[in-house]
């Protein structure tokens, strides 16, 4: 019969990354890479878009992808990315992880007057 193809599988394959506006600081977050069987090649398809890059901790399944986004120069808003994981060899050749990375703004609201009082 047909030999069996490993298959790979990431989790999560949903991100959410949430930054403030303005800040420098970049955030990373990871999934992890497992297959059906040892030493599966794993490489990060692209092009990525500015904001996003992945790394892999190892060229073969099983692995640790981390995912860094920089908040640098981007408005507030919601950008999103789908990265292709590709395996070559296996049941499915491409694993897509959906990055969604939410850039919060900076206002901050204030009440004012700070507290109302009611009479009857």
């Amino acid at each position: 019969g047909q030999p069996v193809l490993p298959t790979v599988t990431v989790s999560p394959s949903q991100l959410l990354i949430s930054a403030r506006q303005g800040s420098k600081s970049i955030v990373s977050t990871t999934s992890a890479v497992t297959a059906s069987q040892e030493n599966i090649p794993l490489s990060i398809g692209g092009p990525l878009p500015g904001w996003l890059s992945v790394s892999t901790s190892s060229g073969s399944a099983p692995a640790t992808l981390t995912f860094s986004a920089d908040p640098s120069g981007l408005a507030a808003g919601s950008y999103t990315a789908v990265v292709p994981l590709n395996s070559a060899g296996t049941s499915n050749t491409t694993v897509n992880v959906s990055v969604t990375f939410q850039v919060q703004s900076n206002v901050n609201l204030r009440a004012s007057p700070r507290s109302l009082s009611f009479s009857a």
